[in-house]
């Protein structure tokens, strides 16, 4: 059974060694947990100019991150997601690329977020967004410095950050 109510995901059979040919999959940036180096991270974010929460979200720069670990990584990182990635330090950078890896892991820890309607092939909701840091925290204390996040808007997505921590 497939149902995708927010009309972001669909279906194709195709032979296993035709998925690689397939336009989404040959455009899809290196995933964090395989192909991301600090190298690459480091060259791509300072060749743009784009808000950091953006080109960390952008599928053909990094396959996977999503809303949700963007905010999350950015939080935990202290890094403010309006910030131009050409502004950022190479400690910042360093810091961001451990804390996507972080969050990622966190969220296959706990089975990913159950937001709206996602469950896994056994039915199960997962249980990440019982442990987000700032997404989804609108007017609730940081869990970093006891600040308030904030809810903004950042490419069209819902965007929770602290404006107190997060510079």
């Amino acid at each position: 059974f497939f149902n995708d109510v927010r009309r972001f995901a669909w279906v194709k059979v195709v032979k296993t060694s035709d998925v690689g040919k397939l336009p989404f999959f040959k455009e899809l940036g290196p995933e964090p947990f395989k192909d991301l180096k600090i190298d690459y991270f480091q060259k791509i974010l300072k060749k743009s100019n784009s808000a950091v929460k953006s080109l960390i979200m952008d599928q053909k720069k990094i396959g996977g991150v999503g809303n949700i670990y963007a905010n999350d990584a950015l939080n935990l990182s202290k890094i403010d997601p309006r910030r131009k990635t050409s502004s950022l330090t190479e400690k910042e950078t360093k810091k961001l690329f451990e804390a996507i890896l972080e969050v990622l892991k966190r969220g296959i820890k706990y089975g990913g977020a159950t937001e709206i309607n996602f469950v896994n092939a056994l039915g199960q909701g997962g249980k990440y967004q019982e442990h987000f840091l700032a997404y989804g925290r609108q007017k609730q204390k940081c869990y970093n410095c006891g600040g308030t996040i904030k809810k903004i808007r950042i490419a069209g997505r819902g965007t929770y950050f602290c404006p107190n921590c997060q510079k």
